[in-house]
């Protein structure tokens, strides 16, 4: 068993893993300001009632990578940090993949391991991103989009009239008040570009795909989608199981 740590603009989320599995997952909001003692904290009582034998970290938040792992230390682990230049499974065929998000990374090498490629993880999170696995397991390259809290915030913020809104499912389609209808823009849009752009994607690859939702929102999303689409919400940190053993 691992402990699994992912580090995202949004959220901290550590999962208790063995291989592929997630057993315990443990959620906080990400504190920009936090300190190794508050990462102690917080890990604390992550693994309050197990004994892991090592951890690794995904993160896309840097100011936070080397707090969280001196924590870590602090614990007795001697944990590794999720880039392109571990085994991952996977082959790169993309431009500076040392620059690819190891979010996006561990999310891939989860989907290239356990589901059929070719394959499309769309991770509905703080970004909506569009990650293409070609068959042989290689990372073609994606698509980046705003989150759908990003995008409220935005019409909220960037408008005189416009409220935020609560990111739940809209009445319908088609509005009958102002809240509707920024739900069922943002919402009903988003499950749009996902069907549209796993659409195109099959057609450049001159094959059908299977397409993987995951991300914390993605619970929300995925039911107004037309295409079918697997949720897997621990996708990541099956990742970092799976990215653990082949670097063990």
């Amino acid at each position: 068993m691992i402990l699994g740590i992912d580090i995202g603009n949004s959220n901290i989320v550590a999962g208790l893993i063995e291989k592929d599995k997630v057993i315990s997952v443990f959620r906080t909001e990400t504190d920009y300001s936090m300190s190794v003692k508050s990462c102690l904290d917080y890990l604390d009582s992550a693994i309050k009632y197990a004994n892991p034998e090592n951890a690794v970290i995904s993160s896309v938040v840097k100011p936070l990578t080397p707090i969280m792992e001196e924590a870590l230390c602090a614990l007795g682990f001697n944990p590794f940090i999720v880039n392109h230049s571990l085994k991952t499974g996977l082959n790169f065929s993309i431009e500076n993949p040392e620059k690819l998000g190891c979010d996006r990374i561990a999310d891939c090498a989860a989907a290239a391991a356990l589901y059929p490629l070719p394959a499309v993880v769309i991770d509905f999170g703080t970004a909506t991103t569009i990650s293409v696995i070609g068959r042989g397991a290689v990372f073609l390259g994606g698509a980046i989009a705003p989150g759908l809290k990003m995008s409220a915030k935005a019409l909220s913020g960037g408008t005189s009239q416009l409220p935020l809104v609560e990111i739940e499912s809209p009445a319908g389609c088609i509005g009958k008040n102002t809240c509707d209808c920024i739900k069922s823009g943002i919402i009903l849009g988003t499950a749009s570009m996902a069907d549209g752009m796993i659409a195109r994607i099959e057609n450049i690859l001159g094959t059908s795909v299977c397409a993987v939702a995951t991300g914390g929102l993605a619970k929300i999303v995925v039911p107004h989608c037309a295409r079918s689409l697997i949720l897997d919400r621990n996708l990541l940190l099956r990742g970092l199981g799976i990215i653990y053993d082949l670097n063990r």
